[in-house]
């Protein structure tokens, strides 16, 4: 090995080094030489020993590192099969899927304009309500009831239009994962009951982009009881929020019609879990909306419910002196406090 090669190889490249560079010249110049160094260092150690070692270094841990890739390319590979096999098996489990929510919001949305003025002016009312407003500003709010106060028990009231809405800023604008429901829609079949609600809930879970699912997800499953249900639940949203980067907003509208004798200890029970979980976690996985279009009989007086439940009321009586709905403002000023929740939860 040139001993004296290697040496003046070195001392070169300190020179370089030491060069003040002041022009575009001298940069092109300094680059010469450094071309020049490395070949010349090259030359000098390209059939010694060392070389040969260090090249051989270089190849096995580019080899490595290829191979580091390979193996997590697979085990993404094998994770993404195990997600998608788990996610269709779950939804199997849950039955076929009847109920279509993207279907409940066009039917909701097309009663608008049917509307009394009066009741157009209660659905300003929801959504303009102070509570609603500090409940979308704030993502650690936690739980909210909304009593509409409305006359009639109408399964199409102000309050599911209210919540039709606000599932479209959050959804359609925003890009916020959503699950929603519509108790008025669904009083009657098999279906019609808090179950039917709480088996639609996770089935949305499911459908959601950033939820991931697991095998373990299926072990002990009943979809008939609404305990194992609301376990599976947790699960999914724990992860879906996770994979979202940000908390599920969660819209339920007229949980009133589930209030009657043989239904009201699941609803409560399903009701008094969803508001654990939206008045508990940091930073929050999930952001819950409940509505009914006249008081609430049983669910916000449950000792368990309303611990965990903020409860609030709008007037009995609208004139319609506001000459109906102004969708179109309403909409822009909630999405702008919204748009304050996302900005709000991106700093968490």
């Amino acid at each position: 090995m040139d001993e004296r090669g290697i040496q003046s190889g070195q001392l070169w490249l300190k020179e370089i080094r030491d060069v003040t560079v002041h022009t575009k010249d001298e940069v092109g110049e300094l680059k010469i030489l450094a071309i020049e160094a490395r070949n010349h260092l090259y030359a000098v150690l390209k059939d010694t020993e060392i070389w040969q070692e260090a090249l051989q270094s270089w190849r096995e841990s580019r080899l490595a590192k290829e191979a580091r890739r390979a193996s997590r390319d697979q085990a993404m590979m094998e994770e993404e099969e195990e997600n998608a096999t788990a996610r269709r098996s779950l939804l199997a489990q849950l039955g076929p899927n009847d109920d279509d929510p993207c279907r409940d919001m066009e039917i909701v949305l097309s009663h608008v304009t049917s509307m009394t003025l009066g009741d157009q002016d209660r659905i300003g009312a929801v959504i303009e309500h102070q509570a609603v407003q500090e409940w979308l500003l704030d993502p650690l709010f936690g739980a909210l009831l909304v009593h509409g106060n409305g006359r009639r028990h109408d399964p199409i009231s102000p309050t599911a239009v209210a919540c039709a809405l606000l599932n479209h800023v959050f959804a359609k604008t925003l890009g916020f994962p959503t699950l929603y429901w519509f108790c008025g829609l669904h009083c009657s079949g098999p279906r019609g009951n808090p179950l039917g609600m709480l088996r639609s809930l996770v089935r949305q879970l499911l459908c959601l982009s950033c939820c991931r699912c697991s095998s373990d997800d299926q072990t002990g499953l009943d979809t008939q009881h609404v305990g194992k249900l609301l376990k599976l639940f947790r699960k999914l949203l724990r992860r879906s929020s996770s994979g979202a980067g940000g908390p599920v907003i969660c819209i339920i509208d007229g949980i009133s019609y589930y209030e009657s004798r043989h239904q009201r200890d699941d609803t409560c029970r399903i009701i008094h879990e969803l508001a654990s979980i939206a008045g508990s976690s940091s930073p929050p996985q999930l952001i819950l909306l409940l509505t009914s279009p006249t008081r609430t009989t049983h669910i916000s007086r449950q000792p368990g419910v309303e611990q965990t439940l903020a409860v609030t009321e709008v007037p009995e009586h609208f004139s319609g002196a506001k000459q109906s709905l102004n969708s179109r403002q309403i909409m822009s000023s909630t999405e702008k406090r919204a748009r304050k929740l996302s900005e709000s939860l991106e700093k968490r």
